[in-house]
């Protein structure tokens, strides 16, 4: 199974900033947030995936 590496790509920060505490802002329009990248969020990502449905993981 092929998943989307967009839909699992984590938001960290922007080395090229010169400034490390601050995390790198770009825009994603998905149809669903997912809160959290424990088991049952990551099975929550891979059904929406198989679905084709646009997604983003979010852990804190």
């Amino acid at each position: 199974m092929h998943l989307e590496a967009d839909a699992l790509q984590a938001i960290g920060s922007d080395p090229s900033s010169g400034d490390e505490t601050r995390p790198a802002l770009r825009e994603e329009h998905v149809d669903v947030v997912v809160i959290g990248a424990g088991q049952n969020g990551l099975s929550v990502g891979y059904h929406l995936a198989r679905k084709g449905v646009k997604f983003v993981i979010l852990e804190g």
